[in-house]
């Protein structure tokens, strides 16, 4: 007998996607589209809009910018259901329209998908694009 069962992944999936308290979309880069000066520019298309959760991940320092200041690294994780699948080789972002920490209400840009099929979320690691 396994040690977790298909019931047993299907109920923690569905806890896990009951504390996803954010309200986010997630956008693939379709494309480019010239603006009005001729520059090119992304066209985002939504692949899932629903529940998801975005947290600080890791903080780190780099070594300094330009003019000899610290510099703090911020990465971020977003976790969305197991269902959410990203196409590979696609730019990716998420939008984070609402959220209990007003904070993270802001555009980030996926860096990294981590997800097995044991997982009980998908796991996007982030940057902030603003």
């Amino acid at each position: 007998m396994p040690l977790v069962t298909d019931a047993m992944l299907a109920q923690a999936r569905a806890w896990q996607a009951s504390i996803m308290t954010d309200t986010v979309s997630l956008e693939a880069c379709t494309g480019e589209t010239l603006d009005d000066w001729g520059t090119a520019a992304p066209v985002w298309s939504e692949v899932y809009a629903g529940p998801g959760l975005v947290q600080v991940d890791t903080t780190r320092p780099a070594v300094a910018d330009s003019a000899g200041r610290p510099v703090i690294v911020q990465e971020y994780v977003a976790k969305v259901p197991h269902s959410v699948i990203l196409e590979r080789g696609t730019e990716h972002r998420v939008r984070v329209a609402a959220s209990k920490d007003a904070g993270n209400q802001d555009i980030y840009t996926v860096i990294a998908d981590e997800t097995q099929g044991w997982a009980t979320c998908r796991r996007l690691r982030m940057v902030r694009s603003t």
